[in-house]
């Protein structure tokens, strides 16, 4: 088990490094729109958010029913 939990780390590792690399690729282009980055940004944490949320809940509702 504990294998799975290094290559899984690695895996996360590598994966952070491509999003910085795309990140940069288009922070840096000449049409860069900060407006409309900040806002996906938004949206998608109001999706974590509402997963989490979510989660949370079934968590919660689980633990009444044991």
């Amino acid at each position: 088990p504990l294998a799975f939990f290094t290559w899984h780390d690695k895996i996360e590792d590598q994966h952070a490094g491509h999003v910085m690399d795309e990140l940069e690729e288009l922070f840096f282009n000449d049409d860069f729109d900060e407006e409309k980055f900040i806002k996906g940004g938004r949206d998608m944490l109001e999706g974590v958010e509402a997963f989490w949320v979510g989660l949370n809940e079934q968590r919660i509702a689980a633990a009444h029913t044991d």
